[in-house]
């Protein structure tokens, strides 16, 4: 902007002088009076029409001066005149001038309302019409309101509380409205699938924790896939060094090389409450032989079935002595405290007080199992027209659960090339896999031992995949990402299905995604 620009009054496009520029020096008239309309701002500089307000204003400041000076001088006199005479008389003084300073303050106000009421006279006269309007508009509001009041005043009391108690049972009829409505509402997990928690699950999951966590505070869970490990050693008599000949438990290590101790999550195989925990192998007594004990820092829990468990050699310790923890919950950090080769973590159950083989309750090839019993608590609801056919189902269950276009594609083609184009859910193939997405092994065995003989309902089974999804992070968020519907047909088959080797690489997935992919963005139509 050059110089002239800015030299220009911004209401008139005039040029203006220096001074008229400054905020110190700016016409009062140049902001919108009250109860008026931005319309009617000055049109451009103009002295007040009341200069006695300033002058006054003036007087004002000098008698506050005065009063200033009084009062020091009183606090001098009061120093050397201790018995409080001239005090007293100066006391006297200061009171009558502020009395004074008050009277023209309150003159002052006064000049000032004249000195706005002129200006408004000064807009009317540059725009009768509207000025008019918008005072009969104001004095309409004020008359109303006035008339309001007038007739709530002279109404009886009784009158008056049942009123105000209208009023009250109005408001409070209200919230109670908002309360059940709210009530209804289903709020997600932020999960996919909506699933925030399985319940009742009297299936052990594998102790080893996802690296990815949710949560905060005291309670954080790794519920996803756990991180690549091994049984090092098994239960029972054993050849060793180092350790039990007799092991009570099972030891679970690195599946892909060494872990490093304080990284890995060791998670609650089950719902339990802590029983017991030791915590004091660290440092320079971190080992046996540097005067840990053996079990090293260790948790024991009452499990939700009745049983014990012992999770030891840990690093650290989340958890204390009557906490009530979750199925997979972070209870500690895989260590190698106490006596032990390498850093790895060692779990045992006991039945009745008695080490009985963990195998027999958690599986590496299976480590998010359900029981019979267990509960899926779902968040994300969709109504399902009755005609629907199980790939509209399916469209807008997944649809309506949050993923992409091209994710509910990629894994609609996954089906299809599992259990046929319809997608039939109580398909078995020839290797006795089930189901949409062909569950196998242990996975047919937990989903049949979670939904009876209904584990062919198409409901069921897409209740299932999402909660399995659920705990699998990795693909979940890839699958809430941008990718084409082939690249979502690849990673759901890779990471969810897990079919044989050279399987996922094939494109008959890829082409069935491609193929209903319009029908997908279209609504599921």
């Amino acid at each position: 902007m050059d110089n002239k620009e800015e030299k220009q009054n911004p209401n008139t496009g005039e040029e203006q002088n220096p001074e008229q520029t400054d905020q110190t020096n700016q016409d009062p008239l140049a902001t919108p009076f009250s109860g008026g309309n931005e319309r009617y701002r000055s049109r451009g500089p103009r002295k007040n029409i009341v200069p006695g307000a300033s002058a006054l204003n003036t007087v004002t400041k000098g008698a506050n001066k005065v009063n200033n000076g009084v009062g020091k001088l009183n606090t001098r006199v009061q120093g050397q005149n201790p018995d409080g005479r001239f005090a007293k008389g100066m006391d006297k003084t200061s009171s009558n001038i502020n009395k004074g300073t008050n009277s023209l303050n309150a003159f002052n106000n006064r000049m000032q309302n004249i000195n706005n009421a002129a200006n408004r006279i000064g807009q009317v006269a540059e725009d009768p019409k509207g000025a008019a309007k918008d005072m009969i508009s104001e004095t309409a509001k004020e008359a109303a309101k006035q008339k309001v009041k007038l007739v709530f005043m002279a109404l009886p009391l009784p009158v008056k509380i049942i009123i105000l108690g209208a009023i009250g049972v109005f408001f409070l009829f209200l919230i109670i409205i908002c309360a059940i409505s709210f009530e209804d509402i289903d709020i997600g997990s932020g999960e996919i699938g909506g699933y925030s928690y399985t319940v009742n699950n009297t299936s052990y999951w594998w102790p080893v924790g996802s690296a990815e966590t949710t949560g905060s505070g005291s309670t954080i869970m790794a519920t996803g896939d756990p991180v690549p490990s091994q049984i090092s050693s098994g239960f029972g008599p054993r050849t060793v060094k180092v350790g039990s000949k007799n092991h009570a438990g099972i030891d679970i290590a690195g599946g892909n090389g060494r872990w490093t101790a304080g990284v890995i999550n060791a998670i609650a195989a089950i719902d339990a409450t802590v029983t017991f925990v030791y915590d004091e192998c660290h440092g320079s007594r971190y080992t046996n032989a540097q005067g840990c004990p053996p079990r090293g820092n260790y948790i024991r829990t009452r499990n939700a079935d009745g049983n014990e468990s012992i999770y030891q050699h840990l690093d650290s310790i989340n958890v204390k002595v009557g906490d009530k923890i979750k199925q997979g919950q972070v209870i500690g950090k895989v260590g190698g405290s106490g006596i032990g080769s390498g850093v790895h973590l060692h779990f045992e159950v006991l039945v009745n007080n008695v080490p009985v083989n963990p195998t027999s309750y958690v599986n590496i090839n299976n480590p998010r199992p359900l029981s019979a019993n267990a509960k899926l608590v779902s968040a994300n609801k969709v109504t399902i027209p009755d005609d629907a056919t199980n790939i509209q189902r399916v469209c807008l269950v997944l649809k309506a659960n949050g993923f992409t276009d091209e994710a509910v594609a990629g894994m609609i083609g996954n089906m299809q090339r599992e259990s046929g184009v319809k997608v039939d859910p109580a398909i078995v193939n020839y290797i006795k896999c089930v189901g949409i997405v062909q569950w196998c092994y242990t996975r047919k065995t937990a989903i049949q031992n979670t939904y009876g003989s209904a584990w062919s309902n198409l409901d069921n089974q897409l209740d299932y995949m999402l909660m399995e999804i659920n705990t699998m992070p990795n693909m979940k968020k890839y699958m809430m990402e941008n990718h084409t519907p082939g690249e979502q047909a690849d990673r759901f088959c890779y990471d969810f299905e897990r079919p044989e080797a050279g399987e996922c690489a094939k494109s008959y997935r890829r082409d069935y995604a491609n193929g209903v992919y319009d029908f997908v963005k279209n609504g599921c139509k």
